[in-house]
């Protein structure tokens, strides 16, 4: 969180002239971590591009097959999905998952340092694997099949829905005012789109990471 904080210094230095009225947290996505009641990491962050995760998905069709995890979470098999991440904690620290009061996403994360409310980014839980997006929910038939307990993901919030307030030792660290509105936003990659400026029905092709091509729906 320092490396957060001196940048939004930096930025607040830039910004001398404008009035702060809303913070959102945008960030990649199915990163995350198990978390106590204060917020604090029981594990450390498993990167996407950590390996550990590829055998889990390699012999996930022990738990639900691949075929029906695609049909209800809308979500290819990649090594990296929060599923994997999850399956294998349980396997070799099941522990932690007894221990944790939440899993939360990497924006999750910054979001309760900001507020110290626990939520979960839909947009966020929509790459993980295990959303239903017919029903806009965990779903139960996966984490069920995967031994995955559903008290470990807080609430869903919207883009644009409020989270909270930013509480006076955030306020303190960013050097900005007690109280100031924290909103949901969303995966970055998504919310690039506003960034690059595209209107309504506009093709926006993002490179990078992946080669994603998008159009704005909204």
């Amino acid at each position: 969180m320092q490396r957060f904080a001196d940048c939004c210094r930096q930025i607040n230095s830039e910004l001398t002239e404008c009035h702060i009225r809303g913070i959102a947290v945008t960030t990649f996505s199915v990163d995350g971590a198990l978390v106590d009641k204060q917020g604090n990491l029981l594990y450390p962050i498993i990167s996407w591009k950590c390996p550990r995760t590829a055998a889990v998905m390699d012999n996930i069709e022990r738990l639900i097959s691949a075929q029906r995890l695609q049909a209800i979470s809308g979500v290819g098999a990649f090594s990296f999905n929060t599923l994997y991440k999850l399956v294998w904690l349980k396997e070799n620290h099941p522990q932690l998952l007894e221990r944790a009061h939440a899993w939360l996403f990497i924006s999750s994360l910054i979001n309760h340092r900001l507020t110290s409310e626990f939520t979960t980014d839909i947009t966020m839980a929509g790459t993980s694997q295990m959303l239903d997006i017919q029903q806009r929910d965990f779903s139960p038939q996966i984490l069920q099949a995967t031994g995955i307990p559903r008290r470990l993901f807080p609430r869903l919030v919207e883009a644009g829905e409020q989270i909270g307030t930013l509480q006076n030792n955030a306020a303190a660290m960013l050097g900005l005012p007690v109280g100031i509105p924290v909103i949901s936003a969303g995966h970055d990659t998504q919310f690039a789109l506003f960034g690059a400026g595209a209107e309504q029905n506009e093709p926006v092709l993002s490179s990078g990471t992946w080669e994603i091509l998008m159009v704005r729906s909204a």
